[in-house]
């Protein structure tokens, strides 16, 4: 038996440590973009709920006379959001295109857009008559 038969070297130890750690640094990146990634996708969904809870808002509720931007702090599984929301006229008459833009407090970051359309008209009309005067 020569004294290579007995075990490993240090040389072979210490290229055998480098490796597995460069393994696990590999891993300990991947989880890390992991849960970086799932926290995101929670921020984003939180806004995109605010977002589309906006658009439908705008939607129902009463018909804007005045084009402009409305800008609110809305707060959505504890987490703090600025929704900004956009009335903008189109080519067509009566026709109002909504842009809405969440970002979270204390950040310019668009985490989420969304864009719908109003029709003004259509809303007039769909209502029983004499109710139109009502509506706030």
């Amino acid at each position: 038996m020569t004294a290579r038969d007995h075990g490993f070297t240090l040389i072979e130890v210490l290229v055998s440590l480098a490796i597995f750690s460069l393994a696990i640094v590999g891993l300990n990146r991947a989880a890390t973009l992991a849960v970086s990634g799932a926290s995101t996708l929670q921020l984003k969904t939180h806004a995109g709920f605010v977002a589309d809870n906006a658009v439908v808002l705008s939607r129902i509720g009463p018909i804007a006379r005045e084009l402009g931007v409305e800008r609110n702090a809305i707060e959505s599984g504890g987490i703090g959001f600025d929704v900004t929301i956009e009335t903008v006229a189109t080519e067509l008459a009566d026709f109002l295109e909504i842009r809405v833009r969440v970002t979270q407090q204390g950040s310019d970051r668009v985490l989420i857009e969304r864009r719908a359309f109003r029709n003004e008209a259509l809303w007039v009309v769909a209502m029983p008559e004499g109710e139109a005067e009502d509506r706030p």
